[in-house]
């Protein structure tokens, strides 16, 4: 084997079954023995010696070829777990890896379930390198799962950052694929310069999850578009959370005024423009619910 060869070769370990197997299934076929490993062509009969003789002899070349393949941690679960009467059988090494990385039982399905709830929030591409194990997790385990309930699930974890690229997929690709909708994500994150995926940003809060939000921490509206500032602490509208007069002044006392020219600072802060109460108004003639 040759050194580019060793090196663009792809090992077997606990999180790349899928592009494995896909490598693996056509060196296999380069020596007549997958119908073997996979079953297909079951052991001749006793009669036979001819073809028994051929089946065993290419059962074991299948062998050492799947064990050059492993990682250590692969070498080590499978020389443990491999029954003695499969040592030096393809077909055996290969249903014992098929059972351990591509179960299809309860358990190997929860789990798989639980990968895709629960992935890593720091980097975008490790969020995205997540999504996509987690995804082959639940191909292999044969439970069935739409396109868009995976899509629903994923665009549900991104943080408040993400809320444009959450409008874009809904308006007008909410039907791709879920590798096509990974591949999107990883664009945007590319184009927009965002890599960081924070857990507290996760946490929004009810009020501003419905909304947009821009840079300067203003809210727009999802119907009309336009903006208007609503704190993050209180969740009340007119003014931001640096000048929250409930987080500034958590006894509730009125503060005293100290000459009219710091009150009407104060005021300013506090009191809403009359685009800010336009903007209001409009939301709430069509979203009345939302009246605090």
């Amino acid at each position: 084997m040759t050194t580019e060869e060793l090196r663009s070769r792809i090992l077997l370990n606990p999180n790349n079954y899928i592009p494995w197997l896909f490598a693996m299934e056509a060196k296999l076929i380069g020596i007549e023995a997958l119908e073997i490993v996979t079953g297909a062509t079951p052991a001749p009969a006793e009669q036979a010696a001819n073809k028994k003789g051929d089946y065993y002899k290419i059962n074991r070349k299948a062998y050492l070829l799947i064990v050059d393949y492993h990682t250590s941690d692969v070498m080590n679960y499978a020389s443990a777990s491999l029954p003695e009467r499969d040592r030096h059988s393809g077909y055996g090494l290969w249903q014992l890896l098929q059972n351990k990385y591509a179960g299809t039982d309860l358990a190997a399905r929860s789990v798989a379930v639980e990968y895709f709830l629960r992935p890593k929030l720091s980097t975008l591409s490790i969020f995205i390198s997540d999504m996509q194990t987690a995804n082959q997790k639940l191909v292999l385990s044969g439970l069935t799962l739409d396109d868009q309930f995976k899509t629903l699930m994923m665009l549900d974890k991104l943080p408040i950052s993400f809320n444009s690229f959450r409008d874009i997929i809904s308006m007008g690709f909410a039907t791709e694929s879920f590798d096509r909708i990974l591949r999107k994500l990883k664009n945007y994150g590319i184009q927009n310069k965002i890599d960081s995926i924070v857990d507290s940003e996760v946490l929004k809060s009810p009020v501003t999850s419905m909304y947009t939000r821009s840079i300067n921490s203003d809210v727009s509206c999802p119907h009309c578009k336009r903006s208007f500032r609503l704190c993050t602490h209180c969740g009340k509208t007119g003014h931001t959370e640096p000048n929250c007069y409930a987080k500034n002044n958590p006894s509730g006392h009125q503060a005293k005024s100290v000459g009219s020219t710091s009150k009407h600072q104060h005021l300013s802060n506090m009191v809403m423009t009359e685009e800010d109460e336009d903007a209001i108004n409009a939301i709430y003639d069509r979203y009345p619910d939302l009246r605090l």
